[in-house]
């Protein structure tokens, strides 16, 4: 938030040389950026998805107002990739506004206690409560996101309460160049006494 004010204050100081202040819209790209993947984690009330308005959970506005002003300031200065593979600008811009209107969706499992009946391999620190902090995983496979390798990922999340359910998904990585595969396959089963589970479906996986 610092590097932030640093720069808005040098936008101001020089507010009538247009080309100037796009030299600076420029260099704070990556401190724009910064910010923005630290809102996936929901860091501080300001960097975070969501706000309260009414008692009514929306997208933050100042994340989306920098989000916006990322990306214009990206095709004025005529960038289109985010990295070395390739990943355009055009392609997380749409993702993060995505992301978005995901994060105001209602969610019982936020927050509730994970157990895992198989071991992830990598990332978040293999730590299984990564799957309902919250936080939302983007592009970058090392943040949000858990890892499972030659086992099929088993999870139990527990409601603590009987709740009607109406629907129910799932967020999953696909980065090839890197052996991140979606799974073939996802089933879910509900149980009343955590004992008991009867399958509910399952969805096949039509990526190759």
């Amino acid at each position: 938030m610092e590097y932030d004010s640093i720069f808005n204050l040098a936008e101001k100081a020089i507010a009538n040389k247009s080309e100037i202040k796009k030299r600076i819209a420029t260099a704070r790209l990556s401190v724009d950026y910064a910010m923005l993947e630290a809102a996936r984690k929901n860091m501080t009330p300001m960097l975070s998805l969501t706000s309260m308005v009414d008692s009514v959970e929306v997208p933050n506005k100042y994340i989306s107002n920098k989000l916006e002003k990322f990306y214009h300031t990206t095709q004025e200065a005529g960038i289109t990739v985010m990295n070395e593979m390739r990943y355009t600008v055009d392609e997380y811009y749409t993702s993060y506004k995505k992301l978005l209107k995901r994060a105001i969706q209602p969610n019982l499992a936020k927050g509730k206690k994970v157990t895992l009946l198989t071991k992830p391999k990598k990332y978040a620190n293999e730590d299984p409560q990564a799957l309902t902090d919250g936080s939302l995983g983007g592009a970058s496979f090392y943040a949000n996101w858990l890892g499972f390798e030659g086992n099929n990922m088993e999870a139990v999340i527990d409601l603590e309460d009987e709740k009607i359910i109406t629907s129910i998904s799932t967020a999953f990585l696909q980065v090839t160049n890197h052996v991140v595969f979606f799974p073939e396959e996802v089933s879910y089963f509900i149980s009343l006494d955590g004992n008991t589970f009867r399958n509910v479906g399952s969805a096949k996986n039509t990526a190759p």
